[in-house]
C-alpha cells in the first residue's frame, strides 16, 4: 500500500503535507461503501441513537447495519448484507417519526455540506 501512496512536504518537513493516494486505493475505499444509503429525516432532527433505534425496527436487518452521523442531519447507512440494502433502497416511501425519511444511494460525489436529497419514493 505505500507503493501506492506519495506524501511530500512542499514547505520542509514541518510544513502542509500533501497525500497523493493511487487510484488502485480509492476503488477500494468507494467499494467500501457499495451497501451504504444516505438518510436525512425530512423536516425533523433525529439523533443517531434514535434514528439507528427506529431504522433497526422499521427495516429489519438480517445482517449488520450501522449508521454514521454526517454534517447537516444526514446520515449514511452501511448494511453488511446486500439484500438488506436493497430492501431499504426500494421499499416503501419510509416514515420516521411520522416524518418522510429521504433516501439516496452513497455516491462518492456526495457532499453533504452542499447537497441535498431531492427526490424520493413516494
Amino acid at each position: 500500500m505505500a507503493s501506492r501512496m506519495n506524501v511530500e512536504f512542499l514547505t520542509g518537513a514541518d510544513g502542509e503535507a500533501i497525500i497523493t493516494i493511487g487510484q488502485e486505493i480509492l476503488d477500494a475505499m468507494n467499494d467500501l461503501y457499495l451497501q451504504c444509503l444516505v438518510v436525512k429525516v425530512l423536516g425533523r432532527h433525529i439523533t443517531i441513537v434514535d434514528l439507528n433505534r427506529r431504522l433497526r425496527e422499521l427495516w429489519k436487518p438480517n445482517g449488520g447495519m450501522s449508521v454514521l452521523n454526517l454534517p447537516r442531519s444526514f446520515f449514511m447507512v452501511k448494511f453488511d448484507l446486500e439484500e438488506d440494502y436493497l430492501a431499504a433502497a426500494t421499499g416503501d416511501p419510509w416514515r420516521v417519526l411520522g416524518s418522510i425519511l429521504m433516501i439516496r444511494a452513497w455516491s462518492s460525489d456526495f457532499n453533504p455540506i452542499r447537497d441535498e436529497i431531492v427526490t424520493t419514493s413516494v
